[in-house]
């Protein structure tokens, strides 16, 4: 009756049967045992391991006992324990399914990909039909990065099982990395259909709609999440983290930003819980778009650093080798950019006696080791849960860790605070401050901060006496398309902004308007976002700020990348946007000879076009207010002459730019200073 009512799921009516049995006979090992199994499945691990070892103790040689009891040791983090139970019972029974099953879960918690996939196989030759297996598998396979194999490991466990919400959501969130959106969507909501308490799924919802600038959505699936789990308190900061990509004004942005640092302040003001091993998916990293805000983030960013001043941030010790080793950190989905501003350095730099190691993910691995093969790098590749990551880059034992984004994602923002090397320092793939007490310096260029810049990072400042960036010049087309191809006349003055719609902000918008109300014949040029929801939106707010010249504002379709040096190599003038200047876009249009205007901000990130004119060794066309800005870039777009002899002056110039060894020299001096203070400390 106790085993009918248990499999009926009334474990109250079961567990008091289980009870009068052992109270008759207290040697009852099977029912000690089940006693165990409820307690476990209604969260009272640590009673679970006093029952089911009390149960074994009785009747040692039931291969189901040292399973559950391996099962409960896991719930309570005793993972080498669990272990030996799980291979104790495959000893009793060989080919046991479930015990192989949850060895390979053990392994996953463990950092051991490849002993977990053997363990999923081994369950699965005893058992082809075990859709569990199958889907856990697939998850191994997606953290290895072999996008492929996990897709077919999810449909096949859906096959089997279809109402199986985990391998739902997993199938959902391996789309996400493919860029399949929609089908992602779809795989989380019915997910959630099945499971409707289903708090994983929720948050990783949340995720993927702040992804595709569904802002109301992302919040709501977020704050279903926290109801369903009110203790998870780092959903509260994927909450306060959805930060639209388009304001309708600075006060807005003001507005927004007040808030969230007084949110974050009263979130400090309790005690925070965290779950390490939930970081590297949280999502509760500052909120990316404050880079486009133009304002000081530093006292945000401090503020968010100190929910977390509690996480374990004990120093790792330097490398036991002879040889210094020297890590560079980048991140899942980020090596594209990096490998783009790094490989040419990375390739001409020479250790002064210490090890270059590239820390990236596995996913990640094979396209580093293709665009650095042969430089001299070794590769550390990382995979797993946030805390499995950790152990990994800890046993390295790193003397300095160099961290190429911080804040770009949940993974590289929280890393820092595990302090895994005795020196950190923050890398210019993100040109903001990391907030983060344990990040020991941040390195930009003399060229492009401004004086008394200290003040807005929380570590100190290094500046090195180069641009840090060595270039090839881009491969132009030898015939560019003409601007007729993009719809535009030859008598048009062709004002040319390709810039990501986020660096858009409100206060550009009246510099646009006065270009275009100066200049009759002017056009701005926008490139649409890939994206559904962001080209909208900044469509409609410049429809009510510039209503008199918004006919003139083309929005082109998201260019080839050609296509888009064809634009460039069109246009008349290219604009800077205000407060985050343009990067790649900025040494591409210089390199065809396109005047740029700007007016640089305070911060660096706003400086960017202003550093490379000052490389240059000439004047440029830097404003030092908004009418400034409108009159040079009316100036050359109605004056054929000036723009000409600006050119020129500027072709002739760009040549600094491009393959710069002073920029090699500078990050050999400043690694070869980092590893000197990590031995020397």
């Amino acid at each position: 009756m106790a085993v009918q009512l248990h499999q009926a799921g009334r474990l109250e009516a079961a567990e008091q049967i289980y009870r009068q049995i052992v109270a008759i006979e207290p040697n009852h090992a099977d029912a000690i045992h089940l006693l165990g199994v409820i307690a476990r499945q209604s969260g009272r691990h640590a009673v679970a391991v006093d029952y089911i070892a009390r149960a074994i103790r009785l009747k040692g040689n039931v291969a189901a006992f040292h399973n559950n009891l391996g099962n409960a040791l896991r719930d309570i983090g005793e993972l080498d324990k669990a272990v030996a139970c799980y291979l104790r019972a495959l000893e009793l029974k060989p080919g046991y399914a479930e015990a192989s099953y949850n060895l390979g879960n053990v392994f996953q918690d463990q950092g051991k990909p490849d002993e977990a996939a053997v363990r999923y196989r081994c369950a699965l030759e005893r058992k082809p039909d075990y859709a569990e297996a199958h889907n856990n598998l697939g998850s191994v396979f997606h953290n290895q990065g072999k996008s492929d194999e996990s897709l077919a490991c999810y449909r096949r466990a859906l096959a089997l099982k279809p109402n199986l919400a985990e391998a739902h959501n997993n199938l959902a969130v391996a789309y996400k990395c493919q860029g399949k959106f929609d089908e992602a969507l779809a795989s989380f909501h019915r997910a959630i259909e099945l499971k409707p308490d289903y708090t994983d799924a929720y948050g990783n919802l949340g995720n993927l709609l702040k992804l595709q600038e569904r802002y109301a959505e992302s919040q709501d699936a977020y704050e279903r999440a926290l109801r369903l789990d009110p203790g998870r308190d780092l959903l509260r900061l994927s909450i306060a983290a959805v930060c639209p990509a388009v304001f309708e004004s600075c006060a807005a942005i003001d507005e927004y930003r007040a808030g969230l640092l007084a949110q974050v302040e009263q979130l400090g003001q309790a005690a925070f819980n965290v779950d390490v091993s939930q970081l590297g998916e949280s999502a509760a990293e500052p909120p990316f778009n404050l880079l486009y805000h133009g304002r000081d983030d530093r006292p945000i960013k401090a503020a968010w650093a100190r929910l977390f001043r509690k996480l374990p941030s004990q120093e790792t010790g330097r490398s036991r080798s002879a040889r210094p080793k020297l890590g560079l950190v980048v991140t899942q989905n980020h090596e594209g950019i990096f490998l783009r501003w790094c490989t040419e350095l990375l390739r001409r730099i020479k250790p002064n006696g210490w090890e270059l190691v590239i820390v990236c993910s596995r996913a990640g691995a094979p396209q580093v080791q293709a665009a650095l093969g042969g430089s001299g790098s070794q590769l550390l590749p990382i995979c797993g849960q946030f805390h499995q990551i950790v152990k990994t880059v800890r046993e390295a034992r790193f003397d300095v860790l160099c961290h190429w984004e911080t804040g770009s994602d949940s993974t590289n923002y929280f890393l820092p605070y595990f302090r895994l090397a005795p020196v950190q320092c923050n890398l210019a793939g993100i040109q903001v401050t990391s907030g983060i007490p344990q990040m020991d310096y941040y390195l930009s260029s003399e060229y492009i901060e401004p004086a008394g810049a200290e003040a807005h990072y929380s570590e100190k400042l290094l500046r090195a006496r180069s641009l840090l960036g060595y270039q090839t010049r881009p491969l132009l087309p030898t015939v560019p398309k003409p601007r007729e191809a993009f719809g535009f006349r030859a008598e048009q003055h062709l004002y040319a902004c390709p810039q990501n719609l986020r660096k858009f902000h409100p206060d550009f918008d009246p510099l646009l308007a006065d270009i275009l109300q100066r200049d009759p014949a002017g056009v701005v040029a926008i490139v649409e976002d890939r994206g559904a929801c962001l080209t909208p939106m900044l469509r409609r707010r410049l429809a009510k700020t510039m209503p008199e010249v918004f006919d003139r504002v083309v929005f082109l379709p998201y260019q080839a990348y050609t296509d888009y040096l064809g634009l460039l190599s069109a246009s008349d003038v290219v604009l800077d946007p205000l407060y985050y200047s343009g990067g790649t876009t900025t040494l591409e249009a210089l390199s065809l000879g396109r005047p740029i205007v700007t007016w640089p901000s305070r911060f660096q990130i706003g400086r960017g076009v202003l550093a490379s004119y000052r490389k240059m060794g000439i004047a440029g066309f830097v404003a030092n207010d908004a009418a400034e800005y409108v009159r040079m870039a009316v100036a050359l777009g109605t004056d054929a002459a000036h723009r000409q002899a600006a050119g020129r002056e500027i072709q002739a110039a760009s040549g600094e730019l491009f393959e710069d060894l002073g920029a090699v020299r500078e990050y050999q001096r400043i690694f070869d200073q980092l590893v000197e203070e990590s031995r020397s400390r």
